[in-house]
């Protein structure tokens, strides 16, 4: 599922709203294993956005 969510993040890298929805989808659907893997990719591959909007959404499900 991790990487199925990974591609679909990735193909939405210029929409920002559906990127941020599709990473809201993931926190529900992933194992606490697949989220951290989730959130370093994210950090990686869009360190700007991950602490402006991303960040948030990954602290509140203790991740």
């Amino acid at each position: 599922m991790l990487e199925h969510q990974i591609t679909i993040i990735n193909a939405l890298r210029n929409e920002k709203e559906l990127l941020l929805k599709e990473v809201k989808k993931s926190i529900r659907w992933l194992t606490p294993e697949e989220l951290e893997q989730l959130k370093t990719w994210l950090r990686d591959q869009f360190p700007d956005f991950y602490i402006t909007e991303l960040k948030y959404h990954f602290e509140h499900v203790g991740v």
